[in-house]
């Protein structure tokens, strides 16, 4: 029950969703999830499905960069993938520039 009221608090009220394949277990991540980002559920010893919601893909995409980990898009909107090569973009202008 707790983790179905996770899940819906944390990815459903939201307007973008997004589920992602994180590559490492779920045991090694769950601490790097601060409450109301999203639901971890343990699948293996190699991934675990996070599912997160946010008010722009561009909050998404932060979330998903602060959980410092490999990770695949699963399930995400394609606003997503724009915001996450605007992320990136912006972090490699800035490496170019130190």
């Amino acid at each position: 029950m707790a983790t179905y009221l996770a899940h819906q608090l944390s990815s459903q009220t939201w307007p973008f969703q997004a589920t992602i394949t994180l590559h490492e277990p779920a045991a090694a991540v769950t601490d790097r999830i601060w409450p109301g980002m999203g639901v971890v559920e343990p699948v293996d010893d190699d991934s675990c499905p996070l599912h997160l919601g946010a008010d722009t893909p561009r909050d998404l995409a932060w979330m998903v960069t602060s959980v410092d980990a490999d990770f695949t898009l699963t399930n995400a909107p394609p606003e997503l993938t724009d915001a996450l090569h605007a992320h990136a973009a912006r972090c490699l202008n800035a490496v170019r520039k130190a």
